[in-house]
């Protein structure tokens, strides 16, 4: 056995023996199949995604006959090359065609306030914010997301970059909230609940919540 990995634990040789090479390289591969599996799992996710777009372009432009001279043109057709330059799934990133953005949520243990979750988001890029929920097929897109993630309780909630001042609410860079999923009569009328978040266990509607609560960070670049 090397000297190296057990040099300065004299005394303890029968403790630095427990822990030989063969055991550290098996740990080692068995968290790189763990992260290979997460990885396989949301590539799969953002191809079905990407197969959706395909089927709702072709159903827009008309049909195909099937064969390779009888298929969309060139404007009816999307090449992977031509995907907007999102971070690799890898990262957690799924692209949403219709609002044309990526979009990021952070690992399950990171639940914070309002303040420090827009500022998470800061950090993965200068166009970076919280989620601005603008239509109903981007608040779809982004329920199948959350549902897909593994290991996060039925009972979460997800930030928005919304916020409320004498009942007026608006979204990063202040735009107006249009579209609306609000829980139905759950507004309330003091200014203390002035932030927004998506509860997972009212079926993905919105709610004010204090700014100072801990919840879940969803995070969006938009392209």
């Amino acid at each position: 056995m090397s000297l190296s990995g057990c040099g300065l634990l004299v005394g303890l040789s029968l403790l630095c023996a427990t822990v030989t090479p063969a055991r550290i390289t098996r740990a080692v591969l068995m968290q790189k199949i763990q992260v290979l599996s997460e990885s396989q799992e949301s590539m799969r996710r953002d191809i079905d995604e990407i197969k959706s777009q395909l089927t709702g372009l072709q159903r827009s432009g008309g049909s195909s006959s099937g064969s390779a001279s009888g298929s969309a043109s060139g404007e009816e057709m999307i090449s992977l090359s031509s995907l907007p330059p999102c971070p690799r799934p890898t990262q957690g990133f799924h692209y949403h065609h219709q609002s044309n953005a990526c979009y990021n949520l952070q690992p399950k243990d990171v639940m914070v306030n309002f303040t420090a979750a827009a500022a998470i988001c800061q950090a993965l890029s200068s166009s970076a914010h919280l989620v601005s929920i603008k239509s109903e097929m981007q608040q779809k897109f982004l329920e199948r997301m959350w549902r897909s993630e593994r290991g996060i309780a039925s009972v979460s909630r997800f930030w928005t970059s919304a916020q409320g001042v004498a009942g007026r609410w608006t979204w990063y860079q202040n735009t107006p909230v249009s579209y609306q999923n609000w829980i139905p009569t759950t507004l309330h009328s003091d200014d203390r609940y002035s932030c927004m978040a998506v509860y997972s266990n009212e079926a993905y509607y919105w709610g004010d919540v204090a700014c100072w609560a801990p919840h879940l960070v969803t995070c969006q670049i938009s392209l």
